[in-house]
Formats: structure tokens, C-alpha cells, sequence
């Protein structure tokens, strides 16, 4: 059959709309999303994709980014914007970029503080359109895990199981919400919301508007995709409101075929039974139908009834795979019913938790009065969970809750030996998807009246926590005569202390006065003789000045050469008062040191065998004086190229030996103290007055070879850090 153009276009136009109608949001800029950000550099984010596509090790590297999008929702802090291929959230978002701007973003990725989600830092955004924001996709809990709803906004459909205040963020309220049997977190402000209007939708069901973040933000990291939306009355349109009286909800109704993912995604039902045990303010186990017993958690709100009431629940449905439990749920008492107390059963904890066959925890106690001995191990009696104490049997840690009969255990003593009797609940985890098959991961006993529990025998008198006080008071004094002890030994301590200090004090005194007999001998042999020369010279110069003025200019040229030969040694004085050669640990560092103000670049070689810590610092002070000496000499007069000095000891003798290239000159002829030069003979008088002796080996143009041979005189004053 033959078609017109005009309807062809228009059935071509419907059935296009109809599969592009998801991704309105995107169509009106895809084109220029292409022309403005596929230009970028490269390495540039420009898409969506890619930044899902980043790998955790990623996220910190700052890569850039150009996107553009349509802004759908906006804060103060960031905003959603939904580009070609899905929606993404930027932070540090311009306040001007509002809800239905066409907006060009660039910036760099960063690492979440929180969680390994990548945020788009933007450093600079601009608008270059506007556009309709299109109605938010309503996604399936499929869609919404695979992520096509991740930082987009949408409409999940649903019913709100719970509803409480934040307890870690005050501003915030937190919505449980079942889609499909699946538990979402959702958050919504308080401002202009309240918990009453949230709680009122409870068991409705609900069409929601909002935006989804793949993990929760803040503390709760691993919760999942958290849903956010702003208003109570704005964002959320309800398609089935809740029954007006909740016990109006069906009566719960499961076979062995029903599904743990069916019972998950049930609405409110409601049971009718007797409570058999409560526990923890907010804890019942109900028998109901035909020996059917569900646990059974209270809203907030509801008052803990009695053991042995007869009551109507309603709640939400899950499931441990043993038994459907009954969750937020809301009581009534009810006097329709009848029963019989049955007899508590006689049996071992062991029993108990190693069923005969599997070796596991046996079912058949749960829910039932059991009846066993065991010693009191622990007693607990806070404000916030009174009543509960620990026994063992049979080698078996069983805790058992007296809330709700407190005076049972006004007698009870740690060490007493009881008899319990009380009703078995086994505890396990609810299931959930991750956990297939929920674990039993203990049982315990729960007390109905105060008869319950019967003391047997106290503890003998010698109880463990005697003994341990009495160890601990023979620790006590033992740990006083220790601390006594170790009183004496620091008090020892510091005597000798203050001993070796005052031995110290006397060493470094005798050291002084021994370094002040060292430098006043020096100045007496060295400087008292110059200037007791130079007053000789002086005067001779006096008496020649009339009648021979030459020799009375020799003179004058005498007393010079003596006045800085001495000016020279007070300068070496004053550098060995320092004694900083002497601190060093080695001989050749102690040399190389002392020749520091006489070098002038000459090559010096020093190969020095001779421990610095079995020489006295006297003796090592004159060493240094002579090589010290000789170096400034063979430098000066010799004109030496290369310097040698060496040292050796054996027989117990010291020999110093200091040897040059320079020019020589003839020991026979060489300038002596009577011409102003001292310098040979202040070595020799050093060395004669530790008993030793000196020699030079000299003649013009072959060098020299000076020798000193001192005797060993071992350190008896030692420098802190000498080897």
C-alpha cells in the first residue's frame, strides 16, 4: 500500500521520538559539545565516558577537562549537568550557572577526599545557551545499579519502609526506600520538611524526583547509591497512599516456595500472636499460625509489651532464610487468643550449638523454654542496656537478658552457680543479596520473670578476685621494694656521678695549670729571650750611632727581624691557646689544621703512623709547634716545591720526620739567634725539654731533612671524641 511523504515523515517522527525521548536532555547541544570541546588539546576529557573510565589511580592527576552540558540542578558548591552520554557533577561551580543554562566547563579532575569517585574541579565555566529541562527518566532498579542514573536527575518508584533523623549529619533526614526489593538510602533537608511528613508516607506507594550519587557521601562510603531529593511535597507524588489503619495490612503470607527476594520487596503485613520473649527495648519473638515464631523489631515509638501477651503486629517483611521476621513494625494488644505455657525442655548449652548430626546450632530450640546450668561469669547492669549477664556451661560463653526482669538478678554474684530457664533465640543476619546465606552466629537466653533465674551456691570465699587482690597486693609491695631499689641505685649513681665529676674537675685543673707551665715556659725561652736580645741590640745601636753608623743600622735591622720573628710567635701562641688541633681525632687532621695559616699552596704530603690516642697532649703539642716550624721555614727560606712529613713510633720513641725540595743551605753557616732567628734553635730547646733530640740534614740546593726523636709519654688526659 502506498504511503504519502507527509505520513511517512510523520510515523518516522513518532517512532523516533519515542526511543530518543531518554536523552532529550542531551540533543540540543550534542553538535555543539562536539565543536567546542572535541577541539581540545590532547588528553583532554571530553565525554562522559571518559571519565567513568577513569581508573582509581587516576583520579589525583589533575587531567583536564572540556564538557558541555545542560545544567539541571545547581548549588552554591556544584551543579548536575547532563551531557550527550550521561550526567556528571562539577564542583566550584559558578553561582551563575543555574538550572537550564547550556554551560562550557573547564578544569581538572581530583581525588574525592571521601571515596574513589572522581570530581570535576572546574576553573572556569560559561554559558553559552539555555535550553528546557527535559522530565527525568523513570529508571528501573536494573537501570539504576548499572548507572545509568549515576549523578543525573530521575524518578524511581517505590515504597519508604522507615524513616529517622540523620544520625551523623543533624541537617539531613534519611528515608529507607524498597525499590523492587532492593533498600535505598535516600536524604532529604529538614528545612521545610519534617520527619512527621515523611513518616505519614510510610507503606505508600511513591513516585520520587531525584538526584543520585553511585556512593554516599561523608562517613557512610559504602552504603551504596545514595538518593537526594528537596522536598517532601515537591519531589515525591504518591500513586498509592498507605492504608489508613495499618492493622488493615494484609496477613503475612509465605510458603517454602516464596522467594527471600519476595519477601525483601513485600509491603506491610501484619500477624496476630502470643510474645513469647522481649528483650532490648525494641526486640519481640512472636509465635503465631501454626508454630510459626518471627522476630518481630518495634518502631520507634512503640512500647515493649510483656512476655505472654497476645498482640497484633504490622511491619515490614524479611527474612534470616529460617523464619520471616517482621521489621518497623507497629503493635497492638489484642485479647483474641488463647495458649498454654509449655514446659521448659532440659538441656546443655552444648546441645545447644552442636546439633548431633551437622555439629551446628540446632533450630529446634528456637523460640523455645530451655532450661540449663552454668557458673555467672559476667554481670552487666548499664543505663542503656540493664539486665545481662554471661554464664558459662559446658565450656560454652551463653549470655542471657534479664531487661525486662531486672530483679532476677539482685542476688547474682560473679562465681554463682544458676539455673536458667528461659526462651532460646538464635541470632543471626537478616538476608540481602551480598549475603545469600545468612550465618547463626550464636543464641542466647531471654528471662520472663525474676522465678527464672535460681542461684544453686554462691562462690567460696577464695574467689578468683580475691586471689587476684591478694597477687595484686604482694605485686604492690614487691613493685615498692623494687621502686626502693632502684631509689638507692640512683642515688648511688649520683654520688659517683658527682665523684667522677669533681676527678674531672681536678684532671682539667692540673691540665690548665700543666698548659699555662707549657706557655709561660714558652714565652720565657722564646719571647722573654727576643726581648732581652732586642734591648741588647738597641743599646748597641745606641752607642754605635756616632761613631759607627753602620753597625749601628745592623743593629736596627737585628731588632726588626726579632720583633716579627717574635710578633710570628705570639701569633702561634695565641693560635695553640685555642687548641682546636688538639680536639682532632688523627694526627694528620691535627697537622693539616695547624699548617692552615702557613700555607700558601705548596704541596704537603703527610703519611703519620702514630696513634694520637697513645701520645699526652703536651707532647703533642710540641709536634705540632715543630712540624709546624719547620713547614713555615721550608716555605719561606727553603722555597720548597713539595713538603713531606712523616711519623713513626717504635721503642717506645716517637720520630717526626719533616723533609723538602727547597734550595738547602749549610747547617755550618746558618743565621742563629744572635742575628734575630730563633727558629732552629726554639725547635731544639722544645724538644730538649721533653728529653729528646734534633738533628738537620742540609746542604744548598738539595733540601732539608729535619729529625726529632722524642721519648713516648702516654696520654694521661684524654679529649672527649679521641680515639
Amino acid at each position: 500500500m502506498a504511503v504519502c511523504p507527509e505520513c511517512a515523515k510523520m510515523l518516522y517522527y513518532r517512532k523516533m521520538t519515542s526511543r530518543m525521548r531518554t536523552f532529550a536532555a542531551s540533543m540540543p547541544f550534542a553538535a555543539l559539545a562536539c565543536g567546542l570541546c572535541m577541539a581540545g588539546p590532547a588528553g583532554t576529557i571530553t565525554t562522559v565516558s571518559q571519565v567513568r573510565a577513569l581508573a582509581d589511580d587516576d583520579y589525583a592527576r589533575a587531567i583536564p577537562f572540556c564538557l558541555t552540558g545542560l545544567v539541571t540542578k545547581a548549588s552554591s558548591k556544584s551543579m548536575l549537568v547532563e551531557a550527550a552520554d550521561g550526567g556528571c557533577s562539577i564542583w566550584n561551580a559558578d553561582a551563575a550557572a543555574e538550572a537550564g543554562c547550556v554551560v562550557r566547563a573547564d578544569g581538572f579532575t581530583a581525588q574525592d577526599y571521601f571515596a574513589n569517585d572522581p570530581i570535576l574541579q572546574a576553573t572556569n565555566i560559561a554559558v553559552i545557551g539555555r535550553a528546557d529541562i527535559p522530565e527525568p527518566p523513570l529508571l528501573t532498579l536494573d537501570e539504576l545499579l548499572a548507572g545509568r542514573g549515576d549523578h543525573r536527575r530521575i524518578r524511581l518508584r517505590g515504597f519508604f519502609t522507615d524513616a529517622f533523623n540523620d544520625d551523623i549529619d543533624d541537617n539531613y533526614l534519611i528515608a529507607i526506600l524498597n525499590v523492587g526489593g532492593r533498600i535505598l538510602h535516600t536524604a532529604v533537608p529538614k528545612g521545610g520538611n519534617s520527619l512527621e511528613k515523611l513518616r505519614s508516607l510510610i507503606d505508600a506507594d511513591i513516585e520520587v524526583s531525584c538526584t543520585c550519587s553511585p556512593l554516599i557521601g561523608g562517613k557512610r562510603i559504602f552504603g551504596g547509591p545514595l538518593i537526594m531529593f528537596d522536598s517532601v511535597s515537591e519531589d515525591i507524588r504518591v500513586l498509592s497512599p498507605p492504608a489508613d489503619d495499618p492493622f488493615a495490612a494484609p496477613r503475612l503470607k509465605t510458603t517454602g516456595r516464596t522467594l527471600a527476594e519476595n519477601i525483601s520487596g513485600m509491603k506491610r503485613s501484619a500477624i496476630h500472636g502470643r510474645v513469647i520473649a522481649a528483650w532490648r527495648k525494641r526486640n519481640l519473638l512472636v509465635s503465631h499460625g501454626t508454630n510459626l515464631i518471627s522476630k518481630v523489631t518495634l518502631a520507634e515509638g512503640e512500647r515493649l509489651p510483656d512476655a505472654g501477651t497476645w498482640i497484633d503486629a504490622v511491619g515490614f517483611p524479611e527474612t534470616d532464610l529460617f523464619t520471616v521476621n517482621l521489621a518497623n513494625a507497629r503493635i497492638r494488644p489484642s485479647t483474641n487468643g488463647c495458649a498454654s505455657d509449655e514446659a521448659p525442655k532440659e538441656v546443655s548449652a552444648y546441645r545447644i550449638s552442636h546439633q548431633p548430626s551437622t555439629k551446628r546450632y540446632d533450630l529446634d530450640f528456637y523460640g523455645h523454654l530451655v532450661r540449663f546450668k552454668g557458673i555467672v561469669r559476667a554481670i552487666s547492669r548499664p543505663q542503656n542496656e540493664p539486665g545481662r549477664l554471661t554464664i558459662e556451661s559446658d565450656g560454652i560463653i551463653v549470655p542471657i537478658d534479664a531487661g525486662t526482669s531486672t530483679e532476677a538478678l539482685d542476688n547474682v554474684e560473679i562465681g554463682c552457680q544458676i539455673e536458667a530457664t528461659g526462651v532460646c533465640v538464635m541470632e543471626s543476619e537478616s538476608w540481602r543479596p551480598q549475603r545469600v546465606v545468612p550465618a547463626i552466629t550464636g543464641f542466647f537466653l531471654v528471662i520472663r520473670s525474676p522465678g527464672d533465674i535460681r542461684i544453686m551456691s554462691y562462690p567460696p570465699w577464695w574467689t578468683p578476685q580475691r586471689f587476684i587482690f591478694a597477687i595484686t597486693g604482694l605485686l604492690l609491695v614487691l613493685a615498692m621494694i623494687l621502686v626502693w631499689n632502684a631509689s638507692l641505685r640512683r642515688l648511688v649513681e649520683r654520688r659517683s656521678r658527682q665523684l667522677i665529676r669533681a676527678q674531672v674537675d681536678k684532671l682539667k685543673s692540673d691540665f690548665r695549670t700543666d698548659e699555662r707551665t707549657r706557655i709561660a715556659a714558652e714565652l720565657h725561652d722564646y719571647l722573654a729571650q727576643n726581648l732581652t736580645a732586642m734591648s741588647y741590640q738597641l743599646t748597641a745601636a745606641r752607642l754605635a750611632r756616632d761613631e759607627d753608623p753602620a753597625t749601628s743600622l745592623q743593629h736596627l735591622d737585628t731588632v726588626a727581624t726579632m720583633l716579627n720573628s717574635s710578633r710570628t710567635e705570639l701569633r702561634r701562641c695565641l693560635w695553640d691557646l685555642k687548641g682546636e688541633a688538639l680536639e682532632e681525632p688523627t694526627f694528620e687532621l691535627a697537622i693539616r689544621r695547624t699548617l692552615q695559616l702557613i700555607m700558601d699552596g705548596t704541596p704537603v704530603s703527610i703519611s703519620f703512623d702514630i696513634p694520637r690516642r697513645i701520645v699526652s697532649d703536651s707532647t703533642a703539642h710540641t709536634i705540632l709547634s715543630v712540624i709546624r716550624e719547620l713547614v713555615a721555614n721550608a716555605i719561606r727560606h727553603g722555597h720548597a716545591r713539595s713538603i713531606r712529613i712523616s711519623g713513626e713510633h717504635s721503642g717506645g720513641r716517637l720520630k717526626v720526620t719533616v723533609s723538602d725540595d727547597g734550595v738547602g743551605f749549610d747547617p755550618s753557616s746558618r743565621p742563629d739567634s744572635g742575628n734575630g732567628h730563633f727558629g732552629l734553635d726554639g725547635i731544639r730547646s722544645r724538644i730538649s725539654r721533653l728529653g729528646g733530640e734534633f738533628s738537620v740534614v742540609s746542604s744548598p740546593g738539595r733540601g732539608t731533612t729535619a729529625v726529632a726523636t722524642l721519648p713516648l709519654q702516654k696520654a694521661t688526659t684524654r679529649k672527649a671524641g679521641l680515639p
